[in-house]
């Protein structure tokens, strides 16, 4: 992902956009593992995690209760369904 020298805080900037396989169902969480060398040839290593999300916005469907007795929605009944994207 990078391969280069940091600055004298020791931070790099560079840019990182995954391509997937395939469609994710939802947010992600990535895994990182970095390591760095020293110029005396040691070097340290850390793995963190961040969370990714694949798409500019996501929709959720809220369903209604449905019958009580038969927990399923009724034919020749109207149904409210609430929609929500963010």
């Amino acid at each position: 992902m990078f391969d280069g020298k940091v600055n004298e805080q020791g931070k790099a900037i560079f840019n990182f956009k995954p391509t997937l396989k395939s469609k994710s169902p939802g947010m992600l969480k990535a895994s990182f593992i970095t390591k760095v060398y020293e110029n005396g040839g040691d070097f340290s290593t850390d793995v963190f995690t961040k969370t990714y999300s694949p798409y500019t916005s996501y929709v959720g469907l809220s369903t209604p209760k449905g019958d009580r007795a038969r927990n399923m929605l009724l034919t020749d009944t109207e149904h409210r369904f609430d929609v929500a994207t963010v």
